[in-house]
């Protein structure tokens, strides 16, 4: 029970890791997307936030068909 415990936070802090890290290398190339796309901020904006609700619903959609395990 020990072992699942750590591999369950292990990979809750990952995640989150990978979350941020993700976020923030969109935001650091934003500029470049800019100037590459010759769009404005507001089409890149629409993007940004669509990629985010398909993320959002991609973990949706795992918490509620993944499997389960209770951890005690």
């Amino acid at each position: 029970m020990r072992n699942a415990r750590l591999v369950q936070n292990l990979s809750v802090r990952l995640a989150v890791a990978l979350a941020f890290a993700d976020a923030s290398i969109v935001v650091l190339a934003l500029p470049q997307l800019l100037d590459r796309l010759h769009t404005s901020i507001d089409h890149v904006v629409w993007v940004i936030v669509a990629y985010n609700l398909a993320l959002i619903a991609g973990c949706a959609v795992m918490l509620l068909f993944g499997r389960r395990v209770p951890v005690n």
